[in-house]
């Protein structure tokens, strides 16, 4: 077997089978442990997978959830049809069967509650033509309110009538549904809340509720996001995240010059970390996102310049980003980027290598990725000075790894 076979999640799987009294293949597989002996394999299933990688760099300790139980703030059940009436699943990790249930310990129990009621509403006769045409029901928000999403194959008079009945009987509960959308998905595409769909109209509706959600990181910090943006799943987990993010940024120095936020998102980190340097420029894909980012701005009042660019991430593309950037005053550079699970595309590490920047973070939502990015930062001229791992994901068989690179 090749040795870049091996993954994070099969480490942990074949680690696991020791110490779990039976092998879990749920999403939360992990939940039963103790969570210092979870925090203990997964930390040695990272020194694993870094080693097996040819990565000779000891990572630091994993900086633990505050919360590392019923702590993810965006949740999906997939709906189901099942004899005459439905049932609610979630994808496994390791195969596509589902499992039924309203509950998760890596969930917040009000998820379990409202996913409860709407499988009672859907199982009426009345509503089974809006139970066949949803694919998913999703809840995003916080820790107390919350945004549903109702992802569905159709929308028509009908549908829409039953979708509004709905609305009127959650508003009766004590639920704390403070908004409700429908996303329309005619491929029932597994991607369950693509922003992507809702740049075309009629694609994306508002029930009731809010235009975007918000996010409280602190009392000084908050944030505007499109319900189908991303945002981390983890929010107790937001703030000790940006902290340390924030200590690593300037590598000590005094900061200045300007930081490249790339998949910058709604400004998350554009905006946390801005005090530190003369001019923050921030590049997303997402228009929703760029267009909560740029509302952002309103919570703050700095001296730092912040410029948003609305262009996908490519080496082609960052060639026209750079041309924009080298219109502006000349500074040193600092680059951040936080690309999706599947990481950078081609090119992209090599291109970002010409800006010369002295420092560079990195962040994995997958540590999978981890071993391609650090050998394109290598061929750069960049060695590794931290690897810091977060426990962003308790329960499963993920984890969310920061890269520290030096010049």
């Amino acid at each position: 077997m090749d040795k870049y076979e091996f993954t994070f999640a099969r480490i942990i799987s074949d680690k696991a089978k020791d110490i779990l009294k039976s092998e879990s293949k749920y999403v939360e597989p992990l939940v039963s442990l103790e969570y210092l002996k979870e925090l203990e394999l997964k930390q040695e299933a990272l020194s694993q997978l870094l080693t097996t990688a040819g990565i000779n760099h000891v990572p630091e300790k994993i900086i633990q959830s505050p919360k590392p139980r019923y702590y993810r703030t965006t949740t999906k059940r997939k709906v189901v049809p099942f004899r005459s009436a439905f049932y609610l699943g979630f994808q496994k990790d390791y195969d596509d069967k589902l499992a039924a249930d309203y509950y998760s310990k890596i969930e917040p129990r009000e998820h379990g509650d409202i996913y409860k009621f709407l499988l009672q509403k859907l199982s009426k006769s009345d509503f089974k033509i809006l139970g066949k045409n949803i694919n998913y029901l999703i809840i995003r928000g916080s820790y107390t309110e919350f945004a549903l999403i109702l992802n569905v194959k159709e929308l028509n008079a009908e549908i829409v009538r039953k979708i509004k009945y709905i609305v009127d009987d959650i508003k009766k509960t004590d639920l704390k549904v403070t908004s409700i959308y429908t996303l329309l998905d005619e491929d029932s595409s597994d991607y369950y809340i693509d922003s992507s769909i809702a740049e075309k109209p009629g694609m994306f509706k508002r029930y009731i509720g809010y235009e975007n959600l918000l996010l409280r990181v602190d009392d000084e910090n908050k944030y505007l996001y499109h319900p189908l943006s991303f945002t981390q799943v983890n929010e107790s987990m937001i703030k000790t995240f940006l902290d340390a993010i924030k200590s690593e940024i300037t590598g000590g120095e005094n900061g200045g010059g300007r930081l490249l936020d790339l998949y910058c998102g709604y400004g998350l980190f554009t905006y946390y970390l801005a005090p530190l340097f003369k001019e923050v420029v921030s590049v997303d894909i997402d228009g929703n996102s760029i267009r909560a980012a740029m509302l952002n701005k309103k919570f703050y009042n700095f001296d730092t310049k912040i410029k948003f660019i609305s262009e996908n991430i490519t080496a082609n593309s960052l060639e026209r980003v750079f041309r924009t950037i080298d219109k502006l005053e000349k500074l040193p550079e600092t680059i951040l980027l936080d690309p999706p699970r599947s990481g950078t595309s081609y090119g992209v590490i090599d291109m970002l290598a010409t800006r010369g920047a002295k420092r560079v973070v990195q962040i994995f939502c997958s540590a999978d990725e981890i071993a391609r990015s650090v050998r394109e930062w290598q061929n750069n001229k960049y060695t590794i000075e931290k690897i810091i791992p977060f426990d962003m994901f308790s329960g499963t068989p993920a984890l969310e790894t920061a890269v520290v690179f030096k010049r």
